[in-house]
């Protein structure tokens, strides 16, 4: 059975989230009031097209200013194979976006080291 669970990451930079998604061919669109799921259509106050994907991800506006990401991660949906299980992917590369920015707005460079356990470090040099 397919419900829409909200992937456990609080959102306060939607143009850190826009740059991420292009590495998973999708796009945040700010427009759109509803989003794809199992049983059809879902208000939200902006939405994650996926490409390639039947469902997508509703992003609702929180009280202090925050967004929830709210998803169905029903297999036939195709959301699981493009960010994982519970959304890591999504967020593993949000969490990187933000600190390329913070650094990278501190005059610093970064270095991405790949882990042979998939772990992702940053070295910040200037």
């Amino acid at each position: 059975m397919s419900h829409i669970v909200p992937i456990e990451l609080q959102v306060r930079n939607l143009k850190a989230l826009e740059l991420c998604l292009g590495q998973f061919g999708a796009e945040l669109r700010l427009n759109q009031k509803q989003f794809a799921e199992y049983y059809g259509l879902k208000p939200c106050d902006a939405a994650i097209h996926v490409n390639g994907a039947k469902y997508e991800i509703g992003l609702k506006k929180n009280a202090d200013g925050s967004y929830t990401l709210l998803c169905d991660f029903w297999s036939s949906g195709g959301l699981t194979q493009k960010f994982g299980q519970n959304g890591d992917k999504l967020k593993q590369a949000y969490a990187k976006q933000l600190a390329v920015m913070y650094w990278a707005a501190k005059g610093y460079k970064l270095q991405q080291i790949t882990k042979e356990d998939g772990t992702v470090v940053l070295v910040a040099t200037n």
